[in-house]
């Protein structure tokens, strides 16, 4: 389990050093085999809260604890590391070799993981993936969604016991996106891994288990995706979109007929509609 305890961020800026408060006692517990979606305006600093979870940044107040290991220790920081894996925004800044076999390989080398071990590892993280086909091919021949899928299989081979994207569809297509976003479940869902997803699109939102919502360095709302975006109007006052699919739901709820508050999917809307045809 991951552990956030009033947690404290602050930037600092400029010569005169001005605070800017990214994070605000944020307590939140992560727990292990879910699959968490973190979402909120920009600003409202669920980047830097992705941050903290393997280390990159460190509490100004606060803990975070890693099955029980502080991120404040230095002498630990690299264990955390290996069993909290990141997968951040733009693919291409995270791919550092010139075969995608090679790229798996470069944390797990880097560890002093022996090379026998090595190849298992790359060969089940690839396969995971599902870009055991493209294992000796350039990386940048690759399509967006590709790209992140070997960033994902990356984190796999360091033996990451938990995966946190931070935005990880932003700078892709629609099937980039989805190709991702189903490599993520599977993960969720057939390893058991533990997954913490940030992202603005509420779509992918709608998948996980249970929703965070940000809003000024606060967690503001949480609960799973059915109690989260039925608050149409207090999502739409923290500048955020719902799914399409559940505010026409909203709608036709508010005109009195009985949708189930679940619905965000088309399929789901059309069988709620049936008995009204």
């Amino acid at each position: 389990m991951i552990e956030i305890k009033d947690l404290v961020h602050y930037y600092y800026m400029g010569e005169e050093e001005e605070r800017l408060k990214a994070l605000d006692e944020v307590t939140l517990e992560i727990r292990e085999g879910e699959f968490l979606a973190i979402i909120g305006a920009n600003g409202s600093g669920k980047s830097t809260l992705a941050k903290h979870l393997n280390g990159l940044l460190l509490p100004s107040e606060g803990n975070v604890l890693v099955d029980g290991v502080n991120t404040r220790d230095e002498k630990t920081i690299w264990e955390i590391r290996q069993r909290v894996g990141m997968v951040f925004q733009n693919p291409d800044n995270q791919i550092v070799a010139a075969m995608v076999e090679e790229d798996v390989a470069f944390g797990p080398e880097n560890i002093g993981v022996p090379s026998p071990q090595i190849k298992l590892r790359v060969n089940d993280a690839l396969r995971v993936v599902g870009m055991e086909k493209w294992r000796k091919y350039p990386p940048h021949l690759l399509s967006g969604g590709q790209k992140q899928r070997v960033a994902i299989a990356g984190a796999l081979a360091m033996g990451s016991k938990y995966l946190v994207l931070d935005e990880p569809t932003a700078m892709l297509d629609p099937v980039g996106r989805r190709e991702v976003l189903h490599t993520i479940k599977q993960l969720n869902q057939e390893q058991g891994m533990t997954v913490v997803l940030i992202t603005h699109f509420m779509e992918e939102a709608v998948e996980a288990e249970r929703v965070v919502v940000m809003e000024k360095g606060k967690s503001v709302l949480e609960g799973p995706p059915e109690q989260v975006f039925i608050q149409v109007e207090k999502l739409k006052e923290l500048r955020l979109d719902v799914p399409p699919i559940t505010e026409l739901a909203s709608l036709l709820r508010s005109e009195g007929l009985d949708i189930p508050l679940n619905t965000f999917r088309i399929d789901e809307m059309v069988k709620a509609l049936c008995p009204y045809l």
